[in-house]
């Protein structure tokens, strides 16, 4: 957990729980296992004995997330310690709603968040199935039993806490890669209580439409509609690895948000950016050059050369590195938040509570 993080799009970083598994393609770089072997590693170097260490016992020999879950107990009560308000990206090494998370140690977390009403906690998860079996029974009364057991165990200080459910300072998001992920993880989202629901669409692999996630349009069938999006963050992938992020992709996502007035963020271009006005490359050579270069095409597959399948809308694309790449989306930042205005507006709670707390 930190104070401080290099997430654009967050304050800092609260990880009460430690440990995952891949799910889908947007897990096959995945930063967290990166950092979890470079704190391995660092342990080994400072004499932590094998099996002490934070994330000893998480990878698999390959350097992939095994599935275990360490629960941290020593970070439960880091939120209440912090008193300027901020952002908090809760879980950024794991997923809180893993198959492996018991339903108890959820409840904890959001008691933490529940008593934490100064903050605004942001949760992603790929398992949005999950997600919305786990939270779309529960109320109030809930978050308030979880309360109670913290301050049983001095976690949490006696006092009362009001509770309304869902609770209007966490914000709930499903991390989306491609189309079918989408499709997949957005829909359970919206079945999901929540106050603000959000995506992630980072690592954005291939387009993405998402106009009909944006309206509060009836379904099919004449049903009132579960509810909308309302707010999407963008990214291209990092690391030594990264595929490239064709531009159009991006900047579809963008005039999607922008129609349908739901805030923007764009996260960052990754390792690959287009080139900027007058700057030499060649991609006769791709990865053999100083500066990598490929014409990415439409379908995401890079290429030295024009062919048929760059013929439409292929793209050139250099491999500059994340810092050097930037965050300008044809030259503006994109940086929209929900705002409260737009919270507020949010239909009715479906629970009301207040635990009187007490040793």
């Amino acid at each position: 957990m930190s104070d401080k993080t290099g997430i654009e799009w967050t304050d800092a970083t609260w990880n009460p729980i430690r440990g995952c598994s891949r799910v889908s393609d947007g897990c096959r770089h995945c930063y967290a296992e990166a950092q979890a072997a470079r704190i391995i590693s660092m342990d080994r170097g400072r004499g932590i004995p094998e099996g002490q260490g934070s994330y000893d016992g998480l990878l698999a020999k390959g350097g992939q997330w095994n599935g275990q879950i360490k629960v941290v107990e020593s970070a439960m009560e880091q939120p209440q310690r912090w008193r300027k308000p901020r952002r908090i990206f809760v879980n950024s090494m794991s997923d809180l709603f893993h198959e492996n998370v018991s339903e108890e140690v959820i409840q904890r977390i959001f008691a933490v968040m529940a008593s934490a009403p100064h903050h605004t906690f942001q949760i992603l998860t790929k398992r949005a199935e999950h997600m919305r079996e786990v939270l779309s029974s529960k109320d109030a009364r809930w978050i308030a039993e979880g309360q109670l057991a913290l301050t049983r165990e001095g976690i949490l200080k006696p006092g009362a806490y009001h509770v309304t459910w869902p609770l209007p300072n966490v914000w709930l998001g499903v991390t989306v890669e491609n189309q079918a992920a989408a499709d997949e993880r957005i829909p359970q989202l919206l079945e999901t209580p929540a106050a603000v629901r959000w995506l992630s669409i980072e690592p954005l692999l291939g387009l993405v439409h998402i106009e009909n996630y944006l309206c509060e349009c009836p379904e099919d069938d004449g049903a009132p509609s579960p509810g909308r999006i309302d707010w999407v963050v963008v990214g291209g992938e990092s690391g030594p690895n990264a595929r490239p992020m064709h531009p159009h992709w991006a900047t579809s996502l963008r005039d999607q948000c922008l129609a349908a007035g739901v805030p923007f963020l764009f996260k960052q271009w990754g390792e690959w950016r287009p080139p900027v006005t007058g700057e030499s490359f060649s991609t006769a050579m791709g990865q053999a050059q100083r500066v990598p270069a490929f014409i990415v095409a439409q379908d995401g597959t890079v290429h030295c050369f024009k062919n048929e399948a760059t013929a439409s809308g292929g793209e050139v694309l250099l491999r500059v590195g994340k810092h050097a790449a930037g965050r300008r989306l044809q030259g503006e930042l994109h940086d929209a938040y929900p705002t409260r205005e737009a919270v507020a507006c949010r239909p009715a709670a479906v629970g009301l509570g207040m635990a009187q707390q007490g040793k």
